[in-house]
């Protein structure tokens, strides 16, 4: 009986970088000013603003009505008025808007306005 050769095969991922083993950049962390009803933001990394961020002020859930870029590593965002007790400001996860040259993303969390 002849056989027929056997055809050695070798995995398909050996020597390529798995897709989902990307390094994710650099956080940016903010601090945030209050100048009338416009929130100045100043960041500790270069960043990227592509749209109106979700950064709601509470209390009232206020979003921001609009964005101006000032530098890399600042912008300020206009809001329809600020509430004087107490504001706070909430940085949502993964916020596609404002993105760091290394692709990462703005630290989340609750922060106080002052």
């Amino acid at each position: 009986m002849i056989k027929r050769p056997r055809r050695e095969r070798k995995p398909q991922h050996r020597g390529r970088p798995q897709p989902n083993a990307k390094p994710r950049g650099a956080n940016a962390t903010l601090t945030f000013t209050v100048n009338g009803n416009n929130v100045e933001v100043a960041t500790d990394l270069v960043v990227a603003v592509n749209k109106v961020p979700n950064y709601i002020v509470n209390p009232g859930a206020l979003a921001p009505t609009g964005i101006s870029a000032k530098t890399p590593t600042g912008f300020t965002l206009t809001y329809a008025s600020i509430p004087a007790t107490a504001p706070v400001i909430v940085v949502g996860e993964l916020d596609p808007a404002v993105r760091t040259i290394s692709g990462g993303y703005a630290n989340p969390g609750t922060f106080p306005l002052a």
